[in-house]
């Protein structure tokens, strides 16, 4: 495989906010180097029409499966467009934007690294910078985005630590790229979030497949989203982080969570924490995944 002759294609999750994702494809079309084709896929509420046509695919599917499941259906549909098992797959939110210069850095990195990897950007949130890989403290359960002590150079592995001993990293979802046959071994990325945690769960899937985790300095993304959860986003916040604890966190603290969960779920139920907490716990412990009915 010529690292030169790949191609570099981006998958686009669309869930609102039309004109919001009208800036981030004219963001990546705009860009020094453009992507070799483009797939949105459209979980809007009404239908997504875009003014860039050239290279360009919207796909609304049947149902909204979530980010994960988006994701999944533009892998499929850039094996119709023919891209190659060593071709890199970008996947971002809507709420993305690329700088000018974003594509192209993170082509120059994969020519000087071929190696298959899961790779995220320096991303710029209205909260912070994520300037290296987030973690999941195994211990919480809680996420870390935004800090510095544990800095990624670009093509090196994370230096391990006592303290990383009872993290898991995981790479940002809302932009992060690998080579396609990367999703192959992974099967995708997985669908029962819906959406949170996919991210951290398809990063652990990756990494037991052997692929690492890195954040590209160079590579720089701004993501304008929003910091107040919604209670629906909130749902699916607290369901899947237990989920996730139970199903993916070290074998040894697997039996732990599925103590803490229900623990945590008695705590919620004494202090009378907000309805949508109560379910979302009292759902993960049952096993319940994917979207949440709208009638719940």
């Amino acid at each position: 495989m010529n690292p030169q002759q790949r191609k570099y294609f981006v998958i686009l999750v669309h869930h609102g906010r039309p004109k919001v994702t009208d800036q981030s494809i004219t963001a990546l079309v705009s860009a020094s180097q453009r992507p070799a084709h483009l797939v949105v896929i459209d979980h809007g509420a009404t239908s997504y029409q875009s003014a860039q046509t050239m290279n360009l695919t919207v796909i609304r599917p049947a149902r909204n499966s979530g980010y994960a499941g988006g994701i999944n259906v533009g892998l499929g549909v850039l094996y119709s467009h023919g891209i190659e098992r060593h071709d890199i797959v970008i996947c971002m939110n809507n709420d993305v934007q690329v700088y000018p210069d974003t594509v192209a850095n993170l082509a120059s990195w994969w020519q000087e690294n071929p190696a298959p990897a899961v790779v995220g950007s320096t991303m710029v949130e209205p909260q912070g910078t994520i300037t290296s890989l987030s973690y999941v403290n195994i211990l919480t359960g809680r996420t870390s985005l935004y800090h510095n002590s544990l800095k990624q150079a670009p093509g090196l592995p994370q230096k391990r630590s006592l303290t990383a001993t009872f993290k898991l990293p995981y790479i940002h979802g809302a932009f992060f790229a690998a080579p396609y046959h990367v999703f192959l071994a992974t099967k995708g990325l997985p669908e029962k979030y819906f959406m949170y945690w996919e991210d951290a769960a398809f990063s652990q899937l990756a990494r037991r497949a052997g692929f690492p985790l890195y954040i590209l300095k160079n590579v720089r993304t701004k993501h304008t989203n929003k910091k107040t959860p919604t209670a629906t986003q909130l749902y699916y916040l607290v369901r899947n982080g237990a989920i996730f604890m139970e199903q993916e966190s070290h074998r040894t603290a697997r039996a732990y969570w599925l103590a803490a969960n229900r623990l945590r779920l008695v705590y919620h139920q004494l202090i009378g924490s907000q309805p949508i907490i109560r379910r979302a716990l009292r759902d993960a412990i049952a096993g319940k995944n994917g979207q949440k009915a709208s009638s719940e």
